[in-house]
């Protein structure tokens, strides 16, 4: 009973707020699942990664939403790329379709003039009927597309997580020391330009 609890407690907060905005920003309490979103949903961040950013830090879960953002904007591109290769697909297998039907083959006219109905049905008859022929088969069927552009998917985000591994087994730039600040105060304390010798008192 939580969770219907829940469903209603949040249905009845998005519909309080809906009344107060305008009808082009709408709230909508379902889940992406519920709505039939496919993306990936980000993670509430919290105020502590919120303010860590603020001051310059790198917060995990603010970085972890960066990379599902971005996997969200690659998801989204592989779609309409499927979309186009689809529309492609098709557009390729009607112009093969046309181009396999015999020159010489009488096409149906769409409306014909009742004038010329007469002179049509007789010729119909004394031609002898074709065997319908099969439709090519589609060079790429839209399953394979989305199979390998998920293959590719896969392949990009172990890339970028091989890649988020190397970066974070490297030693970290801001916490080496520079020798060459001389505002730095460790390179005071250490004699920077006395030759190494301390403060040359």
């Amino acid at each position: 009973d939580s969770k219907e609890f829940l469903e209603r407690l949040r249905r009845e907060w998005a519909d309080s707020c809906n009344a107060l905005l305008p009808g082009y920003a709408v709230i909508d309490h379902r889940s992406f699942k519920a709505r039939g979103i496919e993306r990936i949903p980000t993670i509430h961040e919290g105020y502590a990664s919120r303010e860590m950013e603020k001051r310059g830090g790198r917060g995990d879960l603010c970085e972890e939403n960066r990379r599902i953002q971005a996997l969200n904007r690659l998801l989204d591109a592989l779609r309409a790329m499927i979309g186009r290769l689809s529309d492609q697909a098709q557009g390729i297998l009607t112009a093969v379709k046309r181009r396999q039907r015999p020159s010489g083959a009488p096409q149906a006219p769409s409306s014909p003039e009742p004038a010329e109905r007469p002179q049509e049905r007789p010729q119909a008859r004394e031609t002898p009927p074709q065997a319908p022929q099969e439709p090519p088969k589609p060079i790429r069927t839209k399953k394979a597309l989305t199979d390998r552009f998920k293959t590719r998917l896969d392949e990009r985000l172990a890339e970028n997580e091989r890649k988020q591994a190397e970066k974070q087994a490297e030693p970290d730039m801001e916490e080496t020391w520079d020798l060459s600040d001389p505002a730095d105060p460790l390179n005071i304390g250490m004699g920077w330009g006395t030759g190494g010798h301390g403060l040359g008192l």
